[in-house]
């Protein structure tokens, strides 16, 4: 762990000039489990980050943490470096399915963590997983409910997915997991929809949820196109005109650095891929596709260059008009991916 940590140092260093001196307004360790992190590792990499990049004195800073990480000293540590917000991975509290899919957390230890949390931290985010087999809405609105006596302030729902180069594929392929139904994880979906509004959640994009004011200001700065710098194994980063993305191999990755070769793979973007990624990200939000700006950053009428697909999805309910602004419905979202397609235009 330290040789990776100490090649994504280097990394925050030689690419101390990406953002063009843009202030850092949010810093999010994701992905993997960057919660085993000791004090001096994420003690490095902050300071990296400090050191090359001018950092907001108000930036939130957010940690993904896994429950069986969590107790008060290394909340403590956390704190002191600087984080802000955590994103807890619950997954469930169902021990069962804890165990089908895997996870090392016991139902104890998530609401262990969830305690700790909630008592250390204004802001923080819980995720919950849907639609694990077998489907059961009463285990998922327990779920949730369970969820919802700790009063989050922000709470993200994501459907279990499975893929062919994953566990879950292979089971799946060898026959000992059967997915569950399309209908069964739609329903899960609304009825976590339904919970988290009846409780005064703000529904602001496909998977999120939050109380006024809690919205993650990351992933929001994220589907509104900001730039953004990622740094580590497998990270995309965007600087406004190219996309780019680091090789996934950690060995092979550390190794560039240390040799001087690191070298990320870029795209530059087209008119029309800059389109279609404010088309896709834009329809996952509460935001939506803003029709004045769309006209003048890609000199188009949005709805007229879709007609007549568009005005099917007005009277389907699928979408509406609000202030201008073109919004998906939540019957919408939940056919958000197929939507977005119809909508690209040829890059």
């Amino acid at each position: 762990m330290d040789q990776l940590v100490d090649a994504i140092g280097r990394e925050i260093s030689e690419r101390k000039g990406y953002l063009n001196g843009d202030k850092i307004e949010t810093i999010y360790f994701g992905g993997g489990t960057p919660s085993i992190l000791s004090q001096p590792q994420l003690d490095l990499l902050l300071s990296r980050i400090r050191e090359h990049f001018q950092v907001a004195n108000d930036a939130e800073i957010t940690l993904e943490v896994n429950p069986e990480d969590v107790n008060l000293a290394v909340i403590n540590m956390w704190k002191s470096l600087g984080v802000n917000r955590v994103s807890l991975g619950i997954q469930t509290f169902n021990e069962e399915k804890l165990k089908y899919i895997n996870r090392r957390h016991s139902s104890d230890q998530t609401m262990e963590a969830m305690n700790l949390i909630a008592s250390n931290f204004d802001n923080y985010n819980a995720d919950l997983i849907y639609a694990i087999p077998p489907a059961s809405e009463q285990s998922w609105l327990q779920d949730v409910e369970k969820l919802l006596s700790y009063d989050p302030p922000h709470v993200s729902v994501y459907g279990l997915t499975i893929e062919q180069e994953t566990v879950f594929g292979k089971w799946a392929s060898q026959g000992k997991l059967t997915e569950v139904s399309e209908t069964d994880n739609a329903q899960e979906y609304k009825l976590a929809i339904e919970q988290l509004e009846s409780k005064g959640y703000i529904h602001y994009e496909i998977s999120n949820f939050c109380r006024p004011d809690f919205f993650s200001r990351h992933n929001t700065s994220y589907w509104k196109g900001a730039k953004y710098l990622g740094v580590g194994p497998g990270a995309h980063s965007y600087d406004g005109d190219s996309r780019s993305w680091n090789i996934r191999n950690n060995p092979k990755y550390i190794r560039s650095l240390e040799e001087g070769k690191f070298e990320p793979t870029c795209e530059e973007l087209s008119p029309a891929n800059r389109q279609n990624e404010y088309v896709m990200t834009r329809l996952r939000n509460i935001w939506g596709i803003d029709l004045v700006a769309f006209q003048k950053m890609f000199n188009a009428d949005f709805l007229k260059i879709n007609k007549p697909f568009t005005d099917q999805l007005f009277t389907k309910k699928l979408a509406i008009i609000k202030e201008d602004h073109f919004h998906l419905t939540n019957e919408g979202w939940f056919l958000a991916d197929e939507i977005s397609e119809r909508l690209m235009v040829d890059a």
